[in-house]
């Protein structure tokens, strides 16, 4: 199995292709405390980032892969994405899920020169 046969991990890389999570990740922004949120991604990023290690597909990159979970994972970094979503008034469209795949991204990005 590779990460381009589970579109569901947040860490997916086609935008095209990438089918989300379910359950409360489905959910508003605006029905959570921030906390709640913060919670939520840090569970998913546990998941799903163990994962990709467990299953080798990281590209023998588990350093980058560990960096790049503490990233995601930082209540800091979750409470300024999750802020700027309720600055741009758009916590009553974006869910706990977009939220994931925006740091998830942004992770990929900042991450990518290791």
């Amino acid at each position: 199995m590779s990460v381009e046969s589970d579109p569901r991990n947040m860490w997916f890389p086609s935008d095209e292709l990438y089918q989300g999570c379910d359950g409360l990740y489905l959910e508003l922004v605006e029905n959570f405390e921030n906390h709640e949120i913060v919670e939520l991604v840090q569970e998913r990023v546990k998941v799903e980032g163990a994962w990709l290690i467990k299953n080798n597909l990281v590209g023998g990159k588990i350093e980058k892969m560990q960096l790049m979970m503490a990233w995601v994972g930082s209540a800091k970094n979750i409470e300024q994405c999750v802020d700027g979503i309720w600055a741009s008034a758009k916590a009553d469209e974006r869910t706990v899920d977009s939220v994931c795949r925006e740091l998830a991204k942004a992770s990929q990005e900042i991450f990518a020169s290791m």
